[in-house]
This record gives C-alpha cells, sequence and structure tokens, in this order.
C-alpha cells in the first residue's frame, strides 16, 4: 500500500478558518484517497494570501526553495513526503502552483504529486495544462488592463464610464463611485467563455485584489 500526503491550499485566512474554497479539496481528495485504498500519513494546509504572486526575476538564482519561501506548509509537506516515501495529492495542480515554472520545478525536483480530480495525467499533461491556464490568467489580465484604460480616458474626457452594466463610473477604486446609470437598460448575455473570466475576477478581488493588481498579474 503506497503513503500518501494531503495537501491543501487556500488563498485567504478567512477562507481556511471558515472552510471556503477548501471543501471541494477535501471531498475530491479524500474521494481518490478512497477509490485506491491509499494510507494517509500526513495532511498540510496552506492560507496564503491572494496578494501573493509567485515572481521570478531573471536576475535571482532561482531554486526549488526560493520558489516556496512563503510556503512553508507546502515546504514541509515536500519534506515529510520524501521522509516517509509518500505522495502528495492536492485537487488540481492550481493548488501547488499557478505557475508552469514552478509546477516544472516540483517534477524536475522528483517532488511525487497527483491530482485527485485527473490522477491519469502524466507530467507532460500536467505541464501543459499548467501553461494553457497560465496563458488564460495573462490573457485575462491585458484584458483587464485594457478594460481599465478605457475606464480612466472616458472618465478623463468625459467625467464618466459607463459600463456594460449601465453603471455610472466617476472614478475608479470604491463603489461610491458607481451609480445605477440606465435601470432599463438589458443586461448582456455572457458567454461561457466571459462567465469564467468574470469569476476568476471576482473570486480575485474577493481576496482583497484591486483591478490593478489583478492586471498587473
Amino acid at each position: 500500500m503506497k503513503n500518501y500526503i494531503l495537501y491543501y491550499r487556500v488563498s485567504t485566512l478567512s477562507q481556511g478558518s471558515d472552510g471556503l474554497g477548501i471543501s471541494s479539496q477535501k471531498q475530491s481528495v479524500a474521494n481518490y484517497i478512497k477509490s485506491i485504498d491509499g494510507n494517509v500519513v500526513g495532511e498540510f494546509t496552506e492560507v496564503e494570501s491572494g496578494k501573493t504572486i509567485e515572481r521570478i526575476s531573471v536576475d535571482s538564482i532561482v531554486s526549488i526553495n526560493t520558489l516556496i519561501n512563503n510556503r512553508p506548509q507546502l515546504q514541509a509537506a515536500i519534506k515529510f513526503a520524501k521522509e516517509n516515501d509518500a505522495i502528495i495529492v492536492v485537487k488540481e495542480s492550481s493548488r501547488l502552483s499557478r505557475s508552469s515554472l514552478f509546477i516544472s520545478f516540483l517534477i524536475d525536483a522528483g517532488v511525487r504529486f497527483v491530482c485527485s480530480e485527473s490522477p491519469q495525467d502524466s507530467e507532460m499533461i500536467v505541464r501543459l495544462k499548467t501553461i494553457l491556464a497560465e496563458d488564460e490568467i495573462k490573457k485575462v489580465s491585458a484584458r483587464t488592463k485594457a478594460g481599465l484604460l478605457e475606464i480612466k480616458r472616458n472618465i478623463k474626457e468625459n467625467g464618466f464610464h459607463i459600463s456594460r452594466k449601465g453603471n455610472r463610473i466617476t472614478k475608479l477604486g470604491s463603489p461610491a463611485n458607481i451609480s445605477r446609470y440606465n435601470k432599463t437598460r438589458p443586461k448582456a448575455a455572457l458567454t461561457p467563455r466571459m462567465s469564467r473570466v468574470k469569476s476568476y475576477v471576482e473570486s480575485l478581488r474577493k481576496n482583497g485584489m484591486t483591478l490593478e493588481t489583478i492586471s498587473a498579474k
């Protein structure tokens, strides 16, 4: 019977203490462990600030330790896994990192992990999924940045900006600066892609990130 370590990561202190966002991770991981009759030897939960961004500079000396410097629970999980010949289980690779370089570092460093949502994925598939997800985040950032520039330009030229929802925005940064412009204006239908982008941006906003920070990711 193989040994397994369960690893969860939530983005804010409230999520960690209130269980928001972690219940689905635990359920998925538990279902996987049950399906393979695995032997759980440890469990780690990382409570990470939503403002924490994994930045890698060309002027920095990059190692697995520098990449996970702000992730003490992940460090502990990796160390414990090696000591107990165990495999780390996460719901999906994004719980380890959304950075493709970070994931590649883990794989190349010999850190064994499996995603409970797709345990059949090979190392190559995990890398590809991370790269595609990372690319989508960059596209969201670019669209957000372009949208902010348009809003700022309209506010500067006209004194306000009218959003797609019909809100009149006079200044960025505070809901108090937004008022209804046209209550009868019909809502534009969201495409599946737009809905995913909207949900992602809203989740980052709930974690305390401003639109400017999101666009800079």
